[in-house]
């Protein structure tokens, strides 16, 4: 477990989509845009918050929070999702979330999609698509506060 005061903080900033001025809230950690890390040219997606319907969103804020089962088969919880409609099936990037003694671990963001077959058998072990970016631990409470706007249903305004 890291220290208290080696956090990383989890919080989230007013955003527009690229190419498409789409308006949503980005996951900022430590104060830095989560997207302008994991997004290139080609894979340029708005997050789960801030645009979609508010039982949507509700439903992503329970599996960041582990109250619910992730909607990938991975097991991962998406970030980011296509802009025109949400479906996962278009791609996604997504992250493995676990708790560790009072804290929560953000680790192996990858792309997912539906779209893909999945071959017969238990699904792969996710693996990392950004081997540059180091896993996130956050404070379980400051992580759980973060959230809790968009898991009572009442997104930022």
């Amino acid at each position: 477990m890291k220290p208290k005061a080696d956090y990383d903080k989890l919080g989230f900033a007013p955003a527009v989509s690229p190419g498409r001025n789409q308006r949503f809230f980005d996951f900022t950690v430590n104060r830095r845009s989560l997207s302008m890390l994991v997004a290139n040219e080609q894979y340029q997606r708005p997050s789960v918050f801030g645009w979609q319907a508010a039982r949507v969103e509700r439903k992503y804020a329970h599996q960041l929070l582990l109250r619910e089962r992730s909607s990938l088969a991975s097991g991962r919880v998406p970030l980011y999702v296509c802009g025109e409609c949400g479906d996962l099936g278009c791609g996604a990037i997504a992250v493995l979330v676990s708790t560790l003694e009072e804290c929560v671990v953000w680790s192996t963001i990858g792309f997912e999609g539906n779209a893909f077959k999945p071959k017969p058998g238990p699904p792969p072990e996710p693996s990392s698509d950004f081997p540059d970016l180091r896993d996130f631990y956050f404070s379980r409470s400051e992580y759980e506060a973060a959230l809790s706007r968009f898991s009572a249903g009442y997104p930022m305004k």
